[in-house]
């Protein structure tokens, strides 16, 4: 869907903007913009609510996620060109003004996953050590009512390794 949704969020802990009209072609603005969303539902971080223009993939992502964390999320199509605007009727999306709950967005139980490759405020980039590296995921899941950080390593060496030392 080439037409850029402009999401308003509300309720308890907010909801997002997914990015700019141009975060399709950057995918670390898109990403941002999406994890941006899914703060704004976390306590702790501060923040409350993300309004802006964005791509409709980050939409749907961050309706996934926020159904997780019981948040909220309206977008609607913000096209920019007559081209965006033919584009989404071809995708069937008739009314440009209809304003998508997130309902609409992310019907049934969603699963949603996350990792971090730079630092950021919700989750840490990729370390790299020695012979390994490590990783700071996010997993969301509706049907489970949960939400686990993940902290992994992954080893680069072929071989299994039996053990795994913790140091202080």
């Amino acid at each position: 869907m080439a037409a850029s949704p402009a999401t308003v969020p509300s309720a308890r802990g907010g909801a997002e903007s997914a990015g700019t009209s141009r975060a399709a072609s950057n995918p670390s603005a898109a990403s941002s913009r999406t994890i941006a969303a899914i703060t704004c539902a976390i306590r702790g971080t501060n923040d409350h609510l993300a309004v802006g223009i964005g791509g409709a993939r980050q939409a749907v992502i961050a309706a996934a996620a926020l159904r997780c964390l019981g948040g909220e999320l309206q977008a609607q199509f913000w096209p920019v060109s007559r081209t965006e605007i033919s584009q989404a009727r071809d995708y069937g999306f008739e009314e440009m003004e209809k304003v998508f709950t997130i309902e609409e967005l992310a019907p049934r139980d969603v699963i949603v996953a996350a990792t971090g490759v730079s630092n950021g405020d919700l989750l840490r980039g990729v370390r790299y050590l020695a012979d390994s590296a490590r990783t700071h995921s996010l997993v969301l899941c509706t049907r489970c009512n949960w939400v686990r950080f993940v902290d992994g390593t992954h080893f680069f060496g072929r071989e299994r390794r039996e053990e795994i030392r913790l140091l202080g």
